[in-house]
């Protein structure tokens, strides 16, 4: 059956089944190989013969990976996993288009569609044929396609190959990435290589447990021994590379060299992309995997990395542009009053951020109040930068000389105190930023 003569709509597993590639279900049929039956129930793993036809699947031999899993379930994993990978891509770009009904957070009759900007973050079911997007579960789900497919990455990788061999390569300037695609292009090529040479000492069971994407293909990887299961696995070093390639993004998003954009999380499928202001740069964490940006309790979905700064939205046709604000002199304790509370926010915010980047921005404060939100802000970027302490009391005792040097006239906070009041974001930040032991790794 070719693919003009297939519905225009199908049912989930058969959409997958249908249109994804041939060599990622191939890759799919050949884990299911090495797989006896009784280890798919076990594991509760899909196989295409146990979602099309239960109680299929032949008797076959066991082989036992390293840790005591399947080899086959392992390989399993990997080729589900390339799979779904290539079917979020597909939503993300628009090439498939879902549609199910909304069983929670609440119960609706009537099918709707899908947001594509979800793409990356979704999960799947498909014996159930159910969709899902964090608190959010969509079933009798319905995939609908619209374009031909594009290149597709091989299995095992993590990279999404998102050109067709077609397709001409546009200048920096015009170029719009994901963040992964960024910060791999555009960052410093040292520290990229630094997690490309890190993966290459780990053996293959090790880097599939490991959280962040892979920079490299399996072919590159260590090759397991006799004596690889005695030694404890230690991410340390991987994890440092990563952080260091992490801070070279930021600061390269603080300076202006890149503009991210992306949707507001939410529950409007219409809801358009907006500016990621550079200067939240130390805040953001980054989900590379899927392709999006969290700062407090707000998440951009979606996101888009340029080299060139986003331009005013156009004004589309029969519309009347806005009215230029009539001009305002200068903010004084007379005018304050007029300001709105989003504008106070905005100046207070702006205020805040000169004050912990610009040396020669001090600290002026009218009246007694809490230095810690100052500080908080100023320990996150420390983090975000490497320049933090070795311990929680170094790091307190650097925060009091600082805050020393903004504020003139006002009394400040001991070291004790900030120690006692940042405990919980110290600890916190840690955990994310771990330095590298002293010793380098057993190879």
């Amino acid at each position: 059956m070719t693919d003009d003569s297939r519905p225009r709509r199908l049912a989930l597993v058969e959409a997958v089944l249908a249109w994804t590639p041939p060599h990622l279900m191939d890759a799919v049929r050949d884990a299911e190989d090495m797989t006896h039956h009784d280890e798919l129930v076990r594991w509760g793993r899909d196989a295409i013969a146990t979602i099309t036809q239960p109680r299929a699947r032949p008797q076959r031999g066991r082989m036992m990976s390293m840790a005591g899993r399947p080899a086959g379930i392992a390989a399993l994993d990997r080729a589900w996993d390339a799979v779904f990978d290539h079917v979020r891509l597909e939503v993300e770009k628009g090439t498939l288009q879902l549609t199910g009904r909304m069983m929670r957070p609440e119960h609706r009759q009537n099918a709707q569609p899908i947001p594509s900007v979800w793409g990356r973050a979704l999960d799947f079911d498909l014996r159930a044929g159910a969709v899902f997007f964090e608190d959010q579960t969509f079933v009798a789900v319905e995939t609908s396609k619209q374009l031909s497919f594009g290149a597709v990455p091989e299995v095992g990788s993590d990279e999404p190959g998102n050109r067709t061999p077609g397709d001409t390569c546009p200048s920096a300037a015009d170029q719009d990435l994901s963040l992964l695609e960024a910060m791999t292009q555009w960052c410093e090529p040292r520290l990229v290589n630094r997690v490309r040479e890190e993966e290459r000492k780990f053996i293959a069971i090790e880097l599939h447990r490991y959280f962040m994407p892979k920079l490299t293909h399996e072919t590159e990887w260590s090759q397991p021994t006799s004596r690889s299961w005695m030694a404890e696995t230690n991410y340390v070093f991987l994890t440092a590379a990563w952080n260091e390639l992490t801070i070279d993004f930021r600061r390269r998003i603080e300076r202006g060299e890149m503009y991210l954009r992306g949707v507001l999380s939410g529950d409007d499928p219409a809801a358009a992309i907006e500016a990621i202001p550079g200067f939240w740069a130390a805040e953001l964490m980054f989900d590379l995997r899927a392709n999006a940006v969290r700062r407090d309790s707000r998440t951009y979905l979606a996101v888009r990395v340029s080299k060139q700064a986003p331009a005013e939205p156009p004004v589309a046709k029969n519309e009347v542009p806005p009215a230029a604000a009539e001009p305002r002199g200068p903010v004084t304790p007379l005018t304050a009053a007029t300001l709105t509370d989003e504008e106070v926010f905005v100046l207070l915010d702006e205020y805040a951020r000169r004050v912990v980047a610009e040396e020669g921005s001090p600290l002026r404060l009218p009246v007694k109040v809490s230095f810690i939100p100052i500080l908080r802000r100023k320990m996150r970027q420390r983090f975000a930068t490497g320049e933090h302490a070795l311990t929680l009391g170094a790091e307190a005792a650097a925060l009091e000389e600082w805050i020393k040097t903004k504020v003139d006239g006002h009394q400040t906070p001991s070291a004790g105190h900030i120690e006692n009041e940042l405990r919980e974001e110290h600890r916190r930040l840690k955990a994310q930023h771990p330095r590298p032991a002293s010793k380098d790794r057993d190879p």
